[in-house]
């Protein structure tokens, strides 16, 4: 599709995605597929490793996501934002919270600019810590960087609040309906409940696929 001048959409490389997601087994033989087009001197897309990253983070396998990223310099393949979400998306998966510090600096350091997708992923990441600090730091961070923080970042915020007993949810929320969001029923039942209804769910491979598709779109995605 490249060579022809054609740019490829979320559609071409979904079913891919939706193969090599099923199993590390699979993910494995896409990558040999890979290492052996880049061994007979066949340019390698940026698409095709964020597919593979994107497959690796979805199977919980950090490591992998991570070797993947390594090798970028050398299939001559410059790193771009939908590159370090994905990856950021690994660490939200395995709450990794270390690791992702580390992707944001390379991210800056490679002169790369965080999105909303970037700042989603990593507030969402630092609910998934012992304390939300880092969260209202970075939601800060986003608001006055112009980007407008979707519902699933006060979700994710007031989520943890409730869980630990924190009241700023009250804050998180209130701000939340002065962005224009509803307050979801499910939410709700969760703060009514004081955290203990409502637990957050592990997403399907369908709901990681739109994820991908949102993300080609330039939309963000818990």
């Amino acid at each position: 599709m490249r060579s022809a001048n054609i740019e490829p959409l979320p559609e071409s490389a979904a079913p891919i995605f939706d193969v090599i997601s099923q199993s590390i087994k699979a993910l494995d033989e896409g990558w040999t597929l890979l290492d052996e087009l880049h061994a007979e001197g066949k340019p390698i897309d940026i698409v095709a490793l964020n597919i593979t990253i994107h497959a690796a983070a979805h199977l919980g396998d950090l490591q992998r996501a991570v070797g993947i990223y390594k090798v970028f310099l050398d299939f001559k393949v410059k790193p771009n934002a939908e590159n370090f979400n994905l990856l950021l998306r690994g660490c939200q998966i395995t709450k990794h919270r270390e690791l992702g510090d580390r992707f944001l600096t390379d991210m800056r350091e490679a002169g790369i600019k965080p999105n909303t997708t970037t700042y989603e992923r990593l507030i969402i990441l630092c609910t998934t810590q012992p304390t939300s600090e880092d969260a209202f730091f970075y939601l800060e961070e986003m608001k006055s960087s112009r980007f407008k923080p979707p519902y699933s970042v006060y979700e994710s915020i007031v989520r943890k609040c409730v869980m630990t007993g924190d009241s700023r949810y009250k804050l998180a929320l209130d701000e939340m309906t002065e962005q224009g969001n509803m307050l979801l029923l499910r939410l709700k039942s969760y703060i009514d409940s004081g955290g203990k209804h409502e637990s957050e769910k592990k997403p399907t491979v369908r709901d990681e696929r739109r994820m991908l598709e949102n993300s080609w779109n330039g939309e963000a995605t818990a």
